[in-house]
């Protein structure tokens, strides 16, 4: 029988990460397990628990029930993923759907439940104990069967179930193990066991055990025992000793010391870890949960490993010339060499302040009292050059010169024993060697927020300077290949030739803070605020072309809180490679290496899902919501429950019909559930979709959807919309209507107008004018006879009256005239009589007539008149044309005029124009045909001549003969 086990406080290869009580945690768990949906449900004394990763939820029954404990004594996960709850009395419950509700009474067991275990034919297995004794409770197809002592249960106490994974069913009582093999209608005893209280366990290769006080015992296969250390089982927990087989191990739960982990092969210690746990299990991405009084711990796998460094760590990693040499590290408590995995002193100091190599293997060790060198293999005494003051960063460079920066600015070099001012050169914050200068050596000095510096044979050049200084204050300069790393508060910079190329914080947040950069064979490894980044070499190199594209990366030790350091204010080089490629930092939880061998890569994409949609106070589950019509504010929560790394989980969503493109929000430190909010959405049917990755960046592509309808107010309706546009297009036409009706009795009015002016000038001429003058005649006509024969005047009297009487002839027909010309005209006969006046008898010309024609008004008609023999003017002045043709088309409103030829054609200046320099015709047909209220169009027509276009509108011109 093994000794006691040692205590430690981890798990090899993983992480321990704790909830207790003033975390929101729920205290004295009794059983753990996982659904389908990536939830993990705890069993505690004070009722049901989900937790997805970062906070948890008690969980309330639909229905109170007074006679039923709130202590959950088991808990197991059904084929169809339902989650069966065992109490400690009041019988079962179950969750499914959203809904915590009790068995049916029908069904209902009796008693506390001791232990539930799931078939994958989708059977529950139910050990309970009540005023009927023991009893087995199998569920099957909405039926149940009942076993006890009066079938085949032996009449002892059930410890524990356990149905493996061939379906087969493993029943653990007080002294006998029975087995109930797939199909079989009754067990066979398998064992007899030696202790009480033992719990079932199967291995990775299916093998059954169980466990008891005295170890592991093999039921199936080769007959095997484990043994584990003799410790007390902690009273009060009802599955003893559960055990569970992970990394080679076997963890045991329920003893008094925490829990206890036994090598399989019995090699390697018995550890025993400070955790009181009352039941241990797996998830689905490979974490151990424990859980027991003192809350809930999770064991994530991890590649960090932390050697026992005595002390804190003071400075960064100190590393000469020679890739064999082992990194140097000072702590409060003296140096130490890291090489090969394992931690050895090399110097036992306090007060160290500073530390550097040297590319022979030399070590300056710096402290408060005074200096060492290591040369060789011995050390020597350096006294400080002020008693009080100390050094605060050290070079040594490639010639071997050690250099000092004392009181925070002063430059000093080491000559022989004594160390020297160097007062030519500048003061600096802290210096480094550049590793590659000549015979006189060389190191780079940073003057905060000012410059950084290469000195060498006293020869100071600055290589980058005040405002162009990217990152931030400067904490880092190291030369790795040919490069100059600069590292700062907020970022990473490299020399390039000439050139400085700064990667920024700014646009890559997980650079803040860098204290350290280092190169392995494959990798390049840096420590910042974020944590431990590791970034592909060939990556690396493209981010330093590509500064501000995305670099792939991949973040350590985040979830264990492993951070750069925040108090460096000198020189850090926080990361480095050890011989063996190994990467080593020193961080704010001390030193921790990676070990490249273990994979903690999570392959498993996490379960996506959305927790329930907010509108208008109500919260919908499922996959389809309809909201009420006004609704404008609608909120999705989203989850990916992935439980090894839940903060750094990342999401991608869009609202199909709103989002053009996915929305990432990005890591914001509560990766577990994620808030979408959408407002001023119109009536309609959406789709929401969110896919999610693990911390390792695995994704979910399929992810989860919701549809959502939104309903209409009637005034949202297309119908609405319909009646709304018929309505406005009515209101239109109807404006129009109106529009052209004021138009055209404006139009109408203005000829009516001009109409009644010449009525009236020949009302004048005919009342007054004429009628005077002829009265005049009359006088002179009685003069004239009063008049004797002979009289020398008669003559030309009767030549004067005979004169008047041609002048009231005159005014008679420019009366009748203007009478005539206020009444409807006919266009056709008007065009008739102009059109061979101006063409004469060479031209040809024929007229036609489309429809039936209408009177128009007088001036209508002479308007239209003067713009036809405007065209008629201009075909025979310029046109050379053989023929004309007039084309008076009634069928149309507006009325059209057509005039076109066949000669020559407008040039396309003119056409272009609309006139010729020097010649207003064209432009005064326009005017005209404007002042009617329509248009004037003119032409070319093919193969050739032009065509001159009048329409004017039908209700303007026209007057119907009882206008009259």
């Amino acid at each position: 029988m093994p000794g006691r086990a040692e205590i430690t406080p981890e798990l090899p290869g993983r992480e321990a990460h704790h909830w207790r009580a003033d975390t929101g945690a729920s205290t004295d768990i009794r059983a753990i397990a996982q659904t389908p949906d990536g939830y993990l449900w705890l069993g505690t004394a004070s009722g049901l628990y989900r937790f997805d990763g970062i906070s948890f939820e008690h969980i309330v029954p639909s229905t109170y029930n007074r006679r039923q404990s709130s202590l959950i004594t088991a808990l197991a996960v059904a084929a169809d993923g339902a989650l069966w709850v065992g109490h400690d009395f009041g019988g079962l419950s179950v969750w499914r759907n959203g809904r915590l509700t009790d068995l049916p009474p029908e069904i209902q067991s009796k008693g506390a439940v001791m232990a539930i275990a799931t078939a994958p034919n989708g059977d529950v297995w139910v050990a309970c104990l009540g005023s009927m004794g023991q009893q087995l409770r199998q569920y099957s197809r909405g039926q149940v069967h009942v076993h006890d002592t009066n079938d085949w249960l032996k009449p002892e106490s059930i410890d524990h179930l356990l149905v493996a994974h061939d379906g087969s069913l493993w029943i653990s009582q007080a002294v006998s193990v029975l087995h109930v093999p797939n199909g079989a209608a009754r067990p066979e005893v398998v064992a007899t066991k030696p202790v009480f209280t033992s719990s079932l366990v199967e291995d990775d290769h299916g093998q059954v055990w169980f466990a008891g006080r005295d170890g592991l015992h093999s039921l199936t296969g080769r007959p095997a025992r484990i043994p584990i250390p003799d410790t007390p089982l902690r009273p009060g927990v009802f599955q003893h000793g559960q055990a569970l087989f992970s990394d080679g191990r076997v963890l045991f739960a329920g003893y008094r010391d925490g829990l206890m982990a036994v090598p399989v092969q019995r090699a390697g210690p018995v550890m025993h870890i400070p955790e009181r746990a009352a039941t241990v299990m797996r998830d689905r991405e490979g974490t151990i949960w424990t859980g027991g009084p003192d809350g809930l711990t999770r064991f994530g796998r991890t590649v960090l490993v932390r050697p026992a460094l005595p002390g804190t760590p003071i400075t960064g990693f100190a590393l000469g010339g020679n890739p064999t040499m082992p990194l140097a590290v000072a702590t409060d408590s003296g140096v130490f060499a890291i090489g090969k995995g394992e931690v050895r002193p090399i110097l036992t100091v306090p007060g160290i302040t500073a530390l550097c190599a040297g590319q022979s293997g030399e070590v300056l060790v710096e402290t408060e009292k005074g200096d060492r060198l290591l040369r060789g293999a011995n050390w020597q005494s350096i006294a400080k050059p002020f008693p009080l003051i100390s050094a605060n960063a050290c070079a040594i460079g490639r010639d071997g010169r050690a250099w000092s920066v004392i009181g925070n600015a002063a430059l000093y070099q080491l000559n022989g024993s004594r160390w020297q001012a160097q007062a030519d050169l500048p003061p600096s914050q802290f210096i480094v060697s550049d590793q590659v200068s000549g015979a006189q050596g060389g190191i780079y000095a940073n003057e905060p927020l000012h410059a950084v510096l290469h000195i060498a044979d006293h020869k100071v050049v600055p290589i980058w300077q005040g405002d162009d200084i990217a990152v931030g204050f400067v904490r880092l300069i190291k030369v790795i290949g040919g490069h100059t790393y600069i590292g700062g508060q907020m970022g990473l910079a490299r020399t390039e030739g000439n050139r400085i190329i700064a990667i920024e914080a700014r646009n890559h947040p997980w650079l803040t803070g860098l204290t350290g950069v280092t190169l392995g064979p494959s990798d390049a490894w840096l420590i910042t605020s974020a944590g431990i980044v590791r970034i592909s070499r060939p990556d690396f190199e493209a981010a330093f072309r590509h500064p501000h594209q995305p670099i792939p990366h991949r973040l350590l030790g985040a979830a264990q809180n492993v951070h750069a350091r925040s108090s460096v204010y000198w020189s850090a080089n926080d990361a480095e490679v050890d011989a063996a490629g190994q990467p080593w930092f020193v961080t704010d939880q001390g030193l921790v290496g990676v070990d490249l061998a273990a994979n903690a890569v999570n392959p498993m994409p996490p379960p996506v899902l959305i927790r329930g949609l907010q509108a208008g106070g109500v919260t919908y589950i499922g996959s389809r919501a309809e909201l009420p019509a006004g609704t404008n504010r609608i909120a999705f929560e989203f989850a990916a429950l992935s439980l090894t790394d839940p903060l750094h989980n990342r999401y991608r969503y869009r609202l199909e019909g709103v989002d053009g493109d996915w929305v990432e929000p990005g890591i914001t430190g509560d990766g577990a559930r994620q808030e979408a909010t959408y407002t001023q959405l119109r009536p309609g049917t959406y789709r929401f979709h969110v896919i999610a990755a693990n911390g390792d960046g695995v994704w979910n592509q399929t992810g989860a959807t919701m549809a959502v309808t939104i309903a209409a107010y009637y005034w949202q309706t297309w119908w609405f919309a319909g009646v709304l546009a018929i309505a406005a297009s009515g209101a239109l036409v109807a404006v129009f209507n109106w529009r052209a009706r004021v138009t055209s009795a404006a139009l109408r009015q203005r000829l009516a107008d001009r109409m009644a002016v010449r009525e009236h000038i020949a009302r004048e001429l005919h009342d007054t004018l004429l009628q005077g003058f002829y009265g005049l005649t009359l006088r002179f006509q009685s003069i004239k006879e009063r008049l004797p024969q002979g009289h020398s005047t008669i003559a030309d009297m009767e030549k004067a009256l005979d004169r008047a009487d041609d002048v009231l002839l005159e005014g008679r027909e420019r009366v009748r005239m203007l009478r005539q010309e206020s009444g409807p005209l006919d266009l056709v006969a008007h065009v008739s009589d102009l059109t061979p006046v101006i063409l004469g008898d060479d031209l040809p010309w024929t007229l036609t007539v489309k429809g039936v024609p209408a009177p128009l008004w007088a001036e209508a008609a002479h308007e239209i008149g003067r713009i036809v023999r405007e065209a008629l003017c201009n075909i025979v002045r310029h046109a050379r044309a053989g023929h004309v043709g007039i084309t008076i088309d009634f069928t149309r409103d507006p009325i059209q005029i057509d005039i076109a030829d066949d000669g020559t054609g407008l040039p396309d200046p003119v056409r272009r124009s609309g006139s010729a320099e020097g010649h207003y015709g064209l432009i005064g047909m326009r005017e005209r045909a404007k002042g009617l209220g329509g248009s004037l169009e003119i032409s070319n027509v093919a193969p050739h001549g032009t065509r001159v276009r009048l329409s004017v509108p039908r209700q303007i011109v026209h007057r119907a003969l009882d206008d009259g």
